[in-house]
């Protein structure tokens, strides 16, 4: 299914140094928060930045980065 104008959009305004909070996030790459919550305290998923209990967040290039490592291309040989 194809992805939304919007999201596509959102991607593609920002650069790699930009900070994402979790919920940016996680729209960032098609997910639900929760699943970066679980991720984060599993030790998976992309890298993050932590600066203290509360406060967490992503930089793109590290989104974009998880984001290419976990594409599967079928026709690849």
């Amino acid at each position: 299914m194809p992805e939304p104008t919007e999201l596509i959009e959102y991607r593609n305004r920002l650069d790699d140094d930009h900070q994402l909070d979790t919920a940016e996030a996680a729209k960032f790459l098609g997910l639900a928060k929760q699943t970066l919550y679980n991720w984060r305290h599993l030790r998976r998923g992309p890298a993050y930045l932590k600066f203290s209990e509360r406060k967490v967040s992503y930089l793109v290039r590290d989104l974009r980065e998880f984001r290419d490592r976990n594409r599967i291309d079928p026709e690849a040989r």
